[in-house]
């Protein structure tokens, strides 16, 4: 039929007129085109178009040709002549018709034979085509069709629409390719066929075309502060254009792309993407962004002192938000008219600044200054407003002559909190310190420095007041304000100066030397601070000393706790309860009594969470999981591309990876021990391996209340770091995690060699090992108001299980289009009870 329909095609496009293709020599012509017969009673009526090319020589004629059973009939007829009638034809016998055409070369090849069967019916329109397959793809459908009984006159066309027959197509092959459409919209195609009675009937087909996959990578929003600068949204998406909308406009809005945080509480963005030309809409994707109160602060410019016949002094403070709220706390010697200071008499005048906040910030800390109200108005006597810029990082030579930063020799002592005070470390304490740091100044003048300080030990700092004029303050209250970061000090605050204007504080440090950092190589000012990570910057304890309001003029100081000299981890009394070795024949599954083999991507029941929270590109099956065989045993979980279009996921057509998991879940659950695993993790970008556990009532208390610990995790993004966090919710029930400090950054690759990754676990706390060394701690003490899930004390017994898995792609990375596979290697799971403590729960 394609054939015959293409010719017929070519002879409609050539019938208003022929045109020779002039050539070097003339040659015979092609054959004639469209070649149809009509039926009739005991005859049949043949027409035709000309050739296509007539070889250069003027068609002289046609040649027309009828054969049957023991019968051949031709008839030759003018160049002009377009149609003959064969007559004398027997009635529901078969015959084939065929022409040549003659020009002065000679005789064309014969065209394709039609066949004609005679009849004393009529000729009558054809029947409807017969569309036999369809398929779309993006943008475009194909339509496989038959043609069904011409009646009695051979079909010369077929025709289809797409838009309920307001304008037809001529189809030029079989099957039809129709372009140009519209990605999920639905397409009625008409389809017809034409002979020379006229149209038939039409038979329709519905199509829908359908684009490529479109899946939303959504970088999850971090938490916000009411009232905060707007936070850029960052998603990735195969194609179109995402969008956002937000399900809470009370707490949060969208202005521009960005979160804008409006109100504390929980706060939902969606992100939409309908995809393009190319691309299907994709799943709409949601995270949830907690919106808290931010912390104000008060500020306020300079005061100066007063006389009695001073004009009203203006209070410059400001803040963020909320309402300042100005107070005299000395109504006798001064009060507050309209925002300034209104001398009354003679003394120390004293004001309080204070701020409750509002929806967007907490109550700001209280500011409080004191100014001198004098019988006339004071001499006032500039003070400097620049100092030597030392150019180094070593101390300076010379110091302002605006106030000491050394030890001075007294002249005089007030008790009285002095305008302009400088808080300054004692020379015997400076020179305890690494050194100083000159990069951090609240003041020309201030200095902060580096203290090292190893687990266990007392840490003494000494502070002397002095006043702007060089006179020391004895009797005033020094305070320290700390910035906790992962070291644990305990000690007064507060101290009063003595009669040399020190004051004295005394701090026991009583981090564990298990969660200090490794002792310095060579003393340093901040250089530990580098991508060497021989000191990470968490685990510190900052003070900041003030006198009363003040805290201009200060010595800082930055302390990093180490590890006690000598230091070695203690060895764990451990008992082993359970364990898989991975021993067995290769490419054998690992056994079911200690394994639960996940599949799929996600969205099924129980879990019901497509992509597992984090956009991933994998699903799972047990095919994945398989035992090497070696004599030491280990299991390969092997991630591959996978080829299989019928292997769907959530986000649409075929998945891109097929890779394993395995969980203990109703097999084995774990109360408290020591658990770990040793292996070697995947080396492709992309990859996201993974040793942790969930609470066995995950699916009564959904994740972050059921809880989840984190023993290892990579992003290959981060070759050389591991991943060990807990999370679980807060008291609210929003999502927290912890500890601050909860990487662990190694010499070489992850994915180079085995390495072992464990976790201790008691009521209150958890500490990770790498490779039996002890990194950091997690308390629950830290966390007094969170739903900690993980047991707080001995009559606590929560349930977790363990988990194996190699996720590829959404929030781990974008795999190398390269990759076609990955592993990850595990020698063993070993769990231990440690000085009795640990409980193996079997079902």
């Amino acid at each position: 039929m394609s054939a015959l329909l293409s010719t017929s095609l070519v002879a409609v496009a050539l019938i208003s007129g022929q045109s020779a293709h002039a050539e070097d020599a003339a040659t015979i012509s092609s054959a004639p085109l469209g070649v149809a017969v009509t039926r009739a009673n005991e005859s049949a009526v043949v027409r035709w178009a000309p050739p296509a090319s007539n070889g250069g020589s003027a068609i002289t004629g046609y040649t027309v040709k009828l054969t049957g059973p023991k019968l051949v009939k031709t008839i030759k007829v003018s160049a002009r002549t377009r149609s003959a009638n064969f007559a004398g034809l027997v009635n529901g016998r078969s015959y084939l018709v065929a022409l040549l055409a003659t020009n002065a070369i000679g005789n064309s090849e014969w065209s394709v034979a039609v066949k004609v069967v005679p009849a004393n019916m009529k000729a009558d329109v054809p029947e409807r085509p017969i569309i036999e397959s369809s398929s779309v793809s993006s943008g475009s459908a194909t339509i496989n069709f038959s043609l069904g009984n011409n009646n009695g006159s051979t079909i010369t066309l077929v025709q289809y629409s797409i838009d309920g027959g307001k304008s037809w197509v001529s189809a030029i092959a079989n099957p039809i390719f129709i372009p140009n459409l519209t990605n999920g919209r639905t397409y009625t195609v008409l389809l017809r066929a034409k002979n020379y009675v006229g149209f038939g009937g039409v038979v329709t087909k519905s199509l829908k075309p359908i684009g490529v996959a479109n899946t939303i990578g959504f970088i999850q929003p971090t938490s916000m502060i009411a009232g905060s600068a707007d936070q850029v949204l960052q998603t990735s998406a195969d194609g179109g254009t995402t969008t956002f909308t937000t399900t809470t406009p009370n707490v949060c809005s969208i202005v521009a792309g960005k979160l804008r945080a409006l109100a504390i509480g929980s706060c939902t963005v969606v992100a939409h993407n309908l995809g393009n030309a190319t691309y299907n809409a994709a799943r709409d994707v949601s995270r949830t962004v907690i919106v808290t109160k931010g912390s104000l602060t008060i500020t306020l410019l300079p005061l100066v002192s007063m006389g009695l016949d001073s004009p009203d002094q203006l209070i410059s403070a400001s803040a963020a938000g909320g309402i300042n709220v100005i107070t005299s706390t000395t109504p006798a010697i001064c009060s507050i008219v309209a925002g300034k200071i209104h001398p009354i008499s003679v003394g120390v005048c004293r004001i309080a600044i204070a701020n409750a906040g509002n929806s967007s910030f907490s109550a700001a800390v209280d500011v409080e200054r004191a100014i001198m109200i004098a019988q006339f108005t004071p001499t006032i006597t500039a003070r400097p407003t620049t100092t030597a810029s030392p150019t180094s990082t070593a101390k300076p030579t010379s110091t302002p002559t605006v106030g000491p930063t050394s030890d001075p020799t007294p002249t005089a002592t007030s008790s009285a909190v002095p305008e302009v005070a400088y808080v300054r470390l004692t020379d015997a304490d400076k020179a305890s310190m690494t050194d100083h740091s000159d990069w951090w100044t609240n003041e020309p003048q201030s200095h902060s420095w580096v203290k090292f300080v190893s687990a266990g030990d007392t840490l003494d700092l000494h502070y002397r007041v002095i006043s702007g004029t060089g006179t020391v303050v004895s009797g005033v209250t020094v305070t320290l304000r700390t910035n906790p970061g992962g070291a644990r000090f305990s000690g007064n605050l507060n101290a009063v100066t003595n009669e040399d204007g020190i004051a004295t504080f005394s701090f026991i440090n009583s981090t564990d030397s298990a969660n200090a950092e490794p002792r310095p190589e060579l003393p340093s000012t901040m250089n530990f601070w580098d991508s060497s990570r021989k000191v990470s910057p968490e685990v510190k304890y900052d003070f900041t000393p003030t006198v009363g309001a003040t805290t201009e003029h200060l010595d800082r100081v930055w302390t990093h706790t180490v590890r006690a000299e000598g230091w070695a981890p203690p060895t764990l009394n451990k008992t082993l309860l359970w364990s898989d070795e991975f021993k067995g024949d290769a490419g054998s599954s690992p056994t079911s009594s200690n394994w639960f083999t996940t599949v799929g991507d996600g969205c099924a029941a129980p879990d019901n969470n497509c992509g597992w929270g984090n956009g991933e590109r994998q699903t799972y099956a047990a095919s994945a999981n398989k035992l090497d065989g070696s004599t030491d045993g280990n299991l390969i979980i092997t991630a591959s591309r996978n080829n299989d279009t019928s292997v769907t996921c959530y986000y649409g057509g075929k998945c891109d990876w097929i890779s394993g998991k395995l969980t203990t879940y109703g097999k084995a659950s774990f109360t408290y021990g020591y658990l770990e695993t040793r292996a070697k993790i995947p080396p492709a970008p992309g990859a996201w391996p993974a040793f942790w556990m969930l609470g066995t009532d995950v699916y009564t208390h959904p994740w972050p209340l059921c809880g989840e610990i984190d023993i290892m995790e990579n992003l290959n993004s981060a070759a050389y770091t591991n991943w060990g966090t807990a999370h679980w919710a807060r008291g609210n029930g929003s999502h927290i995690q912890g500890p601050r400090a909860n990487t662990t950054t190694l010499a070489t690759k992850l994915s180079e060699d085995y390495h072992t990754y464990g976790i201790l676990w008691k009521p209150g706390s958890i500490t990770w090992y790498v490779d039996d060394f002890p990194k950091y701690t997690l308390y629950a003490s830290d966390y007094a108001s969170s739903k900690w899930p993980f047991g707080k004390n001995a009559d606590d017994a929560p349930k977790f299980y363990a988990i194996l898995n190699v996720a590829m792609g959404g929030q781990g990375g974008t795999p190398d289009p390269s990759t076609t596979s990955t592993a990850m290697s595990v020698d063993y799971v070993r769990y231990y009870s440690v000085d009795g403590v640990g409980t193996l729960n079997l079902p």
